[in-house]
């Protein structure tokens, strides 16, 4: 796996995502008056919706769903190597969702909503976080290394390089339905505790 991961891609992707979460913490700043109220409504009935749910196997499912789709698409998107900007977009994209999500919890709890809002994400989205992060770099990594061999006519050997990419994304699936069993039932107990 070293031979595949490109390290020079760990800082532009971090950047990116952070700069996604500082644009996500600003966007509520420029919605109007009525779209806060919506977001506020909204979030209030999804915390009064998971004390008062039942944990199940569809509702891993329904969050498994969810959080391999991104992974898929960075999948997909630096094997065509067409797509592989597409990448950055997908961090930026999670790195704003975060944001919104850490100021929305403010802007209805005060001071007490940046608590709220880690214990929302904690431990199954900085899970889901780490996991895109480290993820992104390593098929960029993939998708550099297909480019450069194609440009210098360098022989590859195909089957090896396509069962490692294909075993990376394997555990990547794997951690991401550990994340969604520690989302379902984890996440869902705490919540529970202070809604």
């Amino acid at each position: 796996m070293k031979k595949i991961i490109n390290k020079k891609f760990n800082l532009p992707v971090t950047i990116i995502f952070l700069i996604g979460v500082i644009f996500g913490i600003l966007f509520l700043f420029f919605i109007s008056e009525v779209d806060k109220l919506i977001i506020k409504t909204e979030i209030e009935e999804y915390l009064s919706l998971i004390s008062s749910s039942k944990n199940s196997v569809s509702s891993i499912i329904t969050s498994f769903k969810n959080n391999i789709f991104y992974l898929t698409l960075i999948w997909a998107s630096s094997i065509t190597i067409v797509f592989t900007p597409l990448v950055f977009f997908i961090i930026f994209y999670k790195g704003f969702l975060i944001g919104f999500l850490i100021s929305s919890f403010i802007m209805i709890f005060g001071v007490k909503g940046f608590i709220y809002s880690g214990l929302f994400i904690f431990p199954h989205e900085i899970i889901n976080t780490i996991c895109l992060i480290v993820f992104a770099i390593i098929m960029l990594s993939v998708s550099f290394k297909i480019m450069k061999s194609v440009y210098n006519n360098d022989n590859i050997n195909l089957r090896i390089f396509c069962k490692k990419v294909l075993i990376i994304y394997i555990i990547f699936v794997i951690i991401e339905l550990i994340s969604s069993i520690l989302e379902i039932y984890l996440n869902h107990f705490i919540l529970g505790i202070f809604f």
